[in-house]
């Protein structure tokens, strides 16, 4: 998936990193307008405890956005 979104030429910055408790170096503190999780978070996906690294990410006072069923919610707590 990598190389075929760096073929589309279209991305400024492409990463591969793990979301978690840790800091992705990569990504500076502050550095989006808008955060959006789809249906990423769960068991065997994403963890929950990702959502303050995907929050930090953001610029203050920007918006975030997830969406996901409760079942999965749920699943991973």
């Amino acid at each position: 998936m990598m190389e075929i979104a760096r073929s589309k030429d279209i991305y400024r910055n492409i990463w591969n990193a793990n979301i978690g408790f840790d800091k992705i170096k990569c990504i500076e503190h502050g550095s989006y307008d808008l955060g959006v999780a789809a249906a990423c978070l769960g068991r065997g996906h994403i963890d929950l405890t990702a959502l303050p690294t995907l929050v930090r990410t953001l610029k203050k006072g920007k918006l975030s956005s997830s969406e996901h069923r409760h079942l999965i919610l749920t699943d991973s707590l």
